[in-house]
């Protein structure tokens, strides 16, 4: 079975700034997006202000107003032991949770206009019945494991790359 699909699928509690983040969803995608964090690509430093916001939406609920704006008073003496090893427990958070199917590039093949969030959300809505609350907050990679498993069994191509297709890279000799 692909790696990926599992880490999407079996996860743990983590755990940074002494705070419980609640599974990385789409929703917190999208906060974390458009704070421009550096967390999901963005050119900015993983400083403490970085880290303390990725955290704050990260433990956020998704159906709750979230607030943008920094607290007065940032609690950032309470725990940490150093900045990289609580920067390091949230990209494993990251990853633990963002772990999307990989797939062949397809010549001539175009990405779609929306946004990539949307899309996902779109397409588990339309083809897997979800309500725009669950596919916004289903945990990323599991939406994204779905949203390419409903295409396939809606009779779209597939370019997924499968676990044979995995064994027959690595036998060749290909890092995947």
């Amino acid at each position: 079975m692909d790696p990926l699909f599992l880490e999407s699928f079996l996860n743990v509690e983590h755990r940074v700034l002494g705070r419980v983040l609640r599974p990385l969803c789409l929703w917190h995608h999208l906060n974390l997006d458009l704070a421009q964090s550096p967390f999901v690509g963005y050119d900015s430093p993983k400083d403490s202000r970085a880290l303390i916001l990725a955290v704050r939406i990260c433990r956020a609920r998704p159906d709750s107003t979230f607030q943008m704006l920094p607290q007065k008073k940032t609690p950032t003496h309470l725990f940490f032991r150093s900045l990289s090893h609580h920067t390091e427990l949230f990209e494993c958070y990251v990853r633990d949770f963002f772990a999307p199917p990989r797939f062949f590039k397809k010549s001539g093949s175009k990405s779609p206009a929306a946004p990539w969030p949307l899309y996902v959300v779109s397409r588990l809505m339309r083809y897997g019945n979800f309500s725009a609350d669950q596919a916004w907050t289903l945990p990323i990679g599991q939406a994204l494991w779905f949203s390419a498993a409903l295409g396939e069994a809606g009779g779209e191509e597939s370019a997924l790359v499968s676990a044979a297709d995995l064994k027959a890279m690595r036998e060749a000799g290909y890092d995947v």
